[in-house]
């Protein structure tokens, strides 16, 4: 029997998440709507307590939030924290009631480099306890995390592949990893 996945979020509550980070898309460190989801994930499967305050504000990038030029009503920031607050539940919901959590990403993409990046941001939260968890922690989810955060990223030293195939090969891999580790944690 196939497994159901009914509470990924629409195609246009994606496009709604999107153009809501694009306000803050030339911000140094502001998320995309992939980070985001890893983001949300790694908070709620977080071992530490955590309040709005803590995190809310890493996702335009940290700091106040900016007002003037992106967002011109209080209703259009109203629309932002609604939105935000809406993608929380889907996640929350994805992680508790789906038979396979599977990250936003791989909707549109074939690997969840930027997925496992904001993974990450929510783990440097709380780091002092993750890195105790994770030291008890016999998944590797570390390991995956890391491995496909920076698959693709600017500053490293790319793997040379043979040929494009191989490099196919090795991100599906990583992609399988990363799935079965991510949803072996969640159910421990």
């Amino acid at each position: 029997m196939p497994i159901k996945t009914i509470h990924l979020p629409s195609d246009s509550q994606q496009q709604v998440l999107t153009q809501e980070l694009a306000r803050f898309q030339n911000f140094p460190g502001a998320l995309n709507l992939e980070q985001l989801d890893g983001y949300f994930t790694a908070l709620h499967l977080s071992p530490s307590d955590y309040d709005i305050a803590d995190w809310l504000e890493l996702i335009w990038g940290g700091g106040d939030l900016p007002v003037g030029g992106h967002f011109y009503s209080t209703d259009e920031i109203q629309q932002f924290f609604t939105t935000m607050i809406q993608h929380w539940h889907n996640v929350r919901a994805r992680l508790e009631e789906d038979e396979l959590f599977m990250p936003l990403t791989f909707i549109t993409r074939n690997d969840a480099s930027y997925w496992a990046q904001g993974f990450l941001l929510g783990t440097k939260l709380y780091e002092e306890t993750w890195q105790e968890y994770c030291e008890t922690d016999d998944q590797g989810i570390e390991t995956a995390l890391l491995a496909q955060a920076y698959l693709h990223h600017k500053d490293k030293d790319l793997k040379t592949y043979q040929t494009e195939e191989e490099q196919q090969e090795h991100t599906a891999e990583l992609n399988q990893q990363l799935i079965i580790t991510l949803n072996h944690f969640i159910k421990n």
